[in-house]
């Protein structure tokens, strides 16, 4: 008898990286209790990924971020009104009058805190859309330090990403001396350009 040939193994596919599938609403709402087990940061990225389009489509462009980060602070709303908010039209229109009002009463700024909380998602926005944030922080700083006439023009230097990162704007804007730093090397800057 002739030996029988021996099988030869068969390659085992690769396994493929597994991505990130796109949540729905209702595949979260379906799994709320694993949905609330998740670190704050996630569920303010998922809850995030929902309200961050919606906010858009009712605010000016550059309002959008700040007041989606407004809206994700979990000491102000649970992630049932956060939910609610995503879901229902009219507590949406609410919450964004709210945050409005807040932003436009100069003593309610956003304060850092709600930056810091919710880094992960700000360092996900756009460029212009960090820039508009810092910004808005930043601006009332430097106005008091150098007069409205050169404010804007310093402030916009400041919110350069080519010329300092988001942690360097972030610490001139609550470390004084920093921000002193920061303000006479734009205006040495300023002063060579001319």
């Amino acid at each position: 008898p002739q030996p029988q040939p021996q099988p030869q193994p068969q390659p085992q596919p690769q396994p493929q990286p597994q991505r990130m599938k796109k949540i729905d609403l209702y595949t979260l709402k379906d799994n709320w209790s694993n949905f609330k087990a998740l670190p704050a940061d996630r569920k303010c990225q998922i809850l995030g990924d929902f309200l961050y389009p919606k906010v858009e489509n009712k605010v000016e462009r550059q309002l959008a971020p700040m007041i989606t980060i407004m809206l994700l602070d979990f000491k102000v709303m649970s992630e049932v009104e956060i939910m609610e908010a995503i879901e229902e039209e009219q507590v949406l229109e609410q919450r964004i009058r709210d945050a409005k009002e807040l932003l436009n009463n100069a003593k309610k700024r956003l304060d850092l805190e709600t930056v810091k909380v919710n880094w992960k998602r700000f360092k996900d926005l756009q460029p212009d859309q960090k820039r508009n944030v810092l910004g808005e922080f930043l601006y009332p700083k430097v106005e008091d330090k150098v007069g409205r006439q050169l404010a804007p023009k310093i402030t916009g230097m400041l919110i350069d990403f080519e010329v300092m990162t988001e942690e360097d704007i972030m610490q001139a804007i609550e470390e004084e001396q920093v921000l002193e730093q920061r303000i006479q090397e734009a205006k040495e800057a300023l002063i060579e350009a001319y």
